[in-house]
């Protein structure tokens, strides 16, 4: 949302094929190699009876941006069976394309309707409602045992996979940036204790949540806010947290962020196959995922 207004405030229009063309350049050459080189380790170290089909399909899905629905159909994100399959993560990265495929068109279209200058209300509120919309379908989908009129294919599955139940952690996001976009707020009375609460909720969703949580529920709403209250400090104000967040090594880590999160899982999951023993293995062969 940010680029798209960036690029209309610069030089009066939006390039929809240029930001696709970014996108695409930008987010399949290093999923490409990650997948090749899970498929070819799996041969090598997965079983071919189960787990190497599971990774080959999951393998596939990925590229046909279609993860988090192969996955859904499988089994749950904290069902103990998915900790064999070294591509679960790609479920995350196929909502994201599944989104970032229709809601920069749906944002311009928006705008365009209500004349760009005076977009901010009418679009705030569309965006607001939609936002609202998809949340509640989360909270009813993740709670659908206390609703016998939910369909079982809307159950909890459908909440965490879906981008309809997923989209409006994107559109909180969409908001902020516009709520932000051309204002310079230098008053940090409070935003240091602002700061804090960000940091803390997000701390302690890292605690909270686990495998027995009702996800994404409510409780997701610890990870979203604590976020979304962390970029507004670090936007509008040189504050403790911004400084912290902007470090070189932060912000190296950072620019490197989606490679890392593409590598990570299947190093943790390949080193239970060939190190079963190890009690330390997931810790190390995070560690070793930097280097791809």
């Amino acid at each position: 949302t940010n680029m798209l207004m960036r690029e209309f405030a610069s030089i009066g229009k939006v390039s929809l094929g240029n930001f696709y063309s970014r996108r695409f350049f930008r987010l399949t050459p290093p999923l490409a190699s990650m997948l090749t080189a899970t498929m070819l380790l799996s041969v090598i170290f997965e079983s071919p009876f189960g787990p190497q089909v599971t990774t080959m399909k999951t393998a596939a899905s990925s590229m046909l941006l279609s993860a988090n629905v192969f996955i859904a159909g499988q089994m749950g994100y904290f069902d103990p069976r998915s900790d064999l399959n070294p591509l679960l993560h790609t479920w995350s990265l196929s909502v994201e394309e599944q989104i970032y495929l229709v809601m920069p068109l749906f944002v311009v279209l928006v705008w365009k309707r209500f004349n760009w200058k005076v977009s901010r209300r009418p679009s705030f509120i569309i965006f607001g409602m939609i936002m609202l919309m998809s949340f509640g379908m989360s909270v009813l989908s993740t709670f659908s045992e206390k609703f016998p009129q939910i369909p079982a294919r809307f159950g909890p599955n459908f909440a965490f996979y879906s981008p309809l139940t997923r989209v409006w952690e994107f559109l909180a996001g969409a908001l902020l940036a516009q709520a932000l976009f051309g204002r310079t707020i230098s008053d940090k009375r409070g935003m240091h204790l602002f700061g804090l609460t960000g940091l803390g909720l997000i701390l302690l969703s890292v605690f909270v949540i686990d495998g027995q949580s009702h996800f994404p529920g409510l409780i997701v709403l610890l990870p979203v806010v604590g976020t979304l209250i962390l970029i507004y400090v670090g936007t509008v104000s040189n504050t403790v947290y911004s400084r912290w967040l902007s470090n070189r090594i932060l912000t190296y880590i950072g620019d490197r962020s989606y490679s890392i999160y593409l590598w990570h899982w299947p190093f943790v999951v390949l080193s239970g196959t060939i190190f079963p023993n190890y009690a330390n293995r997931a810790f190390v062969a995070t560690l070793v995922s930097f280097v791809p």
